[in-house]
């Protein structure tokens, strides 16, 4: 079953930037690949799905087009154009910005935190 998408304005909302809506709609494809990999979120509610993928979505053109997982911006200078950032990045793959940690809050089972892991294994001989 394919998951609910957002639209490329609706990600726009939460990242608003000035990309080309073809762009967009290319990553909310592969926000939800991505997403679709955690039965949570394909038994979740329509709404919910859509708001997780717009959420990923905005995760990835951030690290994808803007530059990647840097710290939360902490002041802007507009003479001089100046930003700065904080030190922290805060963890891999959707931790490592604040809109992949909303996905991760929406999914709430740590499945999409977990994604692309590996598990420990040991065996006993």
């Amino acid at each position: 079953m394919a998951l609910t998408l957002p639209t490329a304005a609706e990600v726009a909302v939460i990242y608003p930037n000035t990309h080309a809506t073809a762009i967009v709609d290319e990553f909310i494809e592969d926000a939800a690949a991505l997403a679709e990999q955690c039965q949570s979120v394909v038994d979740s509610s329509a709404t919910l799905q859509a708001k997780i993928v717009k959420w990923i979505a905005a995760h990835m053109i951030h690290l994808t087009l803007e530059g990647g997982a840097t710290g939360s911006l902490i002041s802007q200078k507009l003479g001089d154009a100046q930003d700065t950032y904080s030190s922290t990045v805060y963890g891999e793959g959707l931790d490592s910005t604040p809109y992949g940690r909303t996905a991760i809050q929406l999914e709430g089972t740590g499945c999409l935190k977990n994604l692309g892991r590996v598990k420990a294994t040991m065996e006993m001989f």
